[in-house]
């Protein structure tokens, strides 16, 4: 049985933005490859949300792209950099908004109380994840990759919100 015809990433390679010959394990793609996991998880998750929610969810999904390119070596023009800048703030006025729905928080969380609770904490585990390999994208040179740092840390703490609301919001349903 053939296998096909052969294809450059075959062999565990790709280009990098500069165009550059590098492995597909190279920290570089596996941070703009977890910022790609997110966003489909994110994806995911909007479709357990009410609009509000899943509306937000698509605007975050918008701004990953960015923070990818931030990853993958990309500048970013200025328009897009501002951008970026203030999705930190619009994230954080989304968390405080939604924190005060809450009962304040007296013990760990365990996910999984529904669907849309199990996958935004998937995808906030995803979004830490995202923002340790950006942490050491810097920490190895890759400047734009510091670009990206406020805003993978907003979404982690938007979507723990996030992921309590929909916890909350489930046990009242059973009640």
């Amino acid at each position: 049985m053939s296998g096909g015809t052969p294809r450059p990433g075959d062999a565990g390679f790709t280009r990098n933005a500069a165009g550059q010959r590098i492995s597909k394990a190279a920290l570089q793609v596996d941070a703009y490859g977890t910022v790609d996991e997110l966003s489909a998880f994110l994806g995911v998750a909007r479709q357990y949300l009410g609009k509000a929610a899943a509306h937000e969810l698509y605007w975050v999904q918008e701004q990953l792209l960015a923070a990818a390119a931030c990853m993958a070596g990309l500048a970013l023009d200025d328009a897009a950099l501002l951008e970026l800048q203030q999705a930190v703030g619009q994230l954080e006025e989304w968390t405080a908004s939604r924190k005060r729905q809450l009962p304040p928080l007296r013990s760990f969380v365990i996910p999984g109380s529904n669907k849309a609770n199990a996958y935004l904490h998937a995808a906030r585990a995803i979004a830490r994840r995202a923002e340790r390999l950006a942490v050491r994208c810097h920490e190895e040179g890759l400047e734009q990759a510091a670009l990206a740092l406020p805003f993978l840390n907003r979404i982690s703490d938007y979507l723990f919100v996030l992921a309590r609301v929909h916890e909350r919001s489930d046990q009242l349903d059973r009640s």
